[in-house]
């Protein structure tokens, strides 16, 4: 009973305290993605006016700033703004990731230069993210049972990546553009292409990708096995097979097909399209379909003559 009593006085004796007591938390809730109001510092005015330009947050670091609290004994507390979760990764992954940020303003302005000139106006703002965060280095710790062997491995291993999606922004691993070569240049200005395309090629009209999802239809969501048990090929039925890790051939959805062909025509050119495809109208007739609408939406993909 006295537990009782003791908490309704502490109870009563918060609730008798006046307004005035209450600690004033009440400060206006800022944009976060944005620099802070006022600040002229090197990165804050290089962040400002690639917005300014674009329309597009830009950020160098995944904690976008840290706000101050009291509590009701007076003790400040902080609250950090952390870049929203990952969305690539499910929670019961153990793969993770590093952000390694820029160190030198040099060569975050090169970054910014290459997004500006070599990223962005070859895609349309339809398929621009609301925020970009920039790196140095994007690594992925990838959790590995079995090494190509199928011995047990157990362990991780370390890639550096171009593009991440997160929940407020796209992340780019850029790096130092001025030791990278034209060719890897053009390899990282594809991947990422092909990640902004990814993340909003939902959004275009469905009478648009009528055409291509047309030529496989009636094939979509069949078990690969019975596919292949039938004495057929993927490609002879337009379809861009998926072979799972445990070496399983996995169940062909729509959405996978559509990413299939989205990653492969990011990843070679046209001439090796049709060189590689040759034997499989249906891989080509769907490639020209979903390139067409692709270019109707402003996206400059296999446009040279």
């Amino acid at each position: 009973m006295k537990k009782y009593i003791l908490g309704v006085l502490m109870f009563a004796s918060i609730w008798a305290c006046s307004k005035e007591d209450w600690p004033d938390n009440s400060a206006p809730e800022r944009n976060w993605l944005a620099p802070e109001e006022g600040a002229t510092d090197e990165i804050s005015v290089l962040r400002r006016e690639f917005h300014d330009r674009n329309g597009i947050y830009l950020l160098f670091s995944d904690t976008l700033g840290i706000r101050e609290n009291k509590t009701l004994t007076g003790e400040t507390v902080y609250d950090y703004q952390i870049l929203g979760y990952d969305m690539t990764t499910p929670a019961w992954s153990q793969d993770s990731f590093s952000y390694q940020y820029y160190t030198n303003h040099d060569k975050r302005k090169k970054a910014v230069e290459f997004v500006e000139d070599c990223i962005l106006p070859n895609i349309s703002n339809l398929f621009w993210p609301n925020a970009v965060l920039l790196l140095d280095r994007l690594e992925y710790f990838k959790y590995v049972m079995f090494d190509e062997n199928w011995d047990w491995f157990d362990d991780y291993v370390l890639l550096n990546l171009t593009c991440q999606n997160k929940l407020q922004a796209m992340v780019f691993g850029i790096g130092d553009v001025t030791e990278k070569t034209e060719e890897e240049k053009e390899a990282m200005k594809n991947e990422i292409l092909q990640v902004m395309v990814s993340e909003k090629v939902s959004l275009l009209p469905a009478k648009d990708m009528e055409l291509f999802y047309s030529y496989s239809n009636e094939w979509y969501n069949v078990n690969g096995y019975v596919i292949t048990d039938a004495g057929h090929t993927f490609e002879e039925l337009g379809l861009l097979a998926k072979l799972e890790d445990n070496g399983s051939i996995s169940t062909t959805s729509k959405e996978y097909d559509l990413a299939a062909f989205i990653e492969r025509i990011f990843t070679i050119s046209k001439d090796e399209f049709y060189a590689q495809f040759q034997s499989s109208p249906l891989i080509i007739s769907k490639m020209e379909a979903l390139v067409s609408v692709l270019q109707k939406y402003g996206v400059n993909i296999y446009t040279e003559e």
